[in-house]
């Protein structure tokens, strides 16, 4: 389970990229692909192995303008979603 101080990194495999066929954000994994939407690449783009979950929240927050009530569940449900699917995982201390 996700908490504000969980770090992520993408698993073995997995990239972040611009599909310029598709002219998307794509998650490309062995196997997977998984296509991004805005929100889901502005979480994606900061899964980095070095800012926890909250870290991404305040970051999202600032750059929309919307409160860490609204945004929080959201981004802890996309990630959580990802660490489901095996696409992330966390990092150890």
């Amino acid at each position: 389970m996700t908490t504000p101080d969980t770090v992520y990194r993408y698993a073995p495999g997995v990239m972040l990229r611009h599909d310029k066929l598709r002219d998307a954000h794509i998650l490309n994994a062995p196997e997977k692909l998984i296509v991004l939407d805005g929100p889901g690449h502005a979480i994606a783009s900061r899964i980095d192995g070095a800012q926890t979950v909250a870290q991404i929240i305040v970051a999202l927050c600032e750059l929309t303008g919307l409160p860490d009530t609204q945004i929080g569940p959201d981004v802890t449900g996309f990630i959580d979603d990802l660490a489901g699917k095996g696409l992330i995982r966390a990092v150890t201390p």
